[in-house]
């Protein structure tokens, strides 16, 4: 009865032991700067309301406004995930400092989320649809 018990204890932690499963590495199919890319060039299929003859896109207006408050764009990610999904959610700060008119001096941040979903065939940016 004691060999019984001894064996069954051993088969039990043996298999504990040996089915103890690795975790699936989770992490980026893409790295960051390649995620905020595909933003960028997300945005340069957006017009922009700043060029209503539409010579200008989404890409362009933030250019203007680096080069009118000289406060540049700042591009940030943040690699997410839950119950196995996960994508990058990229952020564009933006601050526009107005330098003529009744509001001159004063500022205006913006900052649009985006978000890059990587799949086997490719990777796709999508969101901020507010901006622009």
């Amino acid at each position: 009865m004691k060999l019984i018990l001894i064996t069954l204890v051993a088969v039990v932690v043996g298999m504990m032991v040996g089915c103890k499963a690795e975790p699936t590495p989770f992490g980026p199919r893409i790295p960051k700067e390649y995620a905020i890319e595909l933003v960028k060039e997300a945005l340069t299929e957006r017009p922009s309301a700043f060029f209503p003859d539409g010579t200008g896109n989404c890409l362009d207006a933030i250019d203007m406004h680096e080069r009118v408050s000289r406060i540049p764009a700042k591009w940030e990610a943040e690699f997410m995930g839950i119950a196995g999904l996960s994508w990058w959610q990229v952020t564009l700060t933006t601050t526009f400092k107005y330098t003529s008119g009744s509001h001159r001096g004063q500022t205006e941040t913006h900052k649009p989320v985006f978000f890059v979903h990587s799949y086997d065939g490719g990777s796709v940016a999508s969101g901020g649809h507010t901006y622009c």
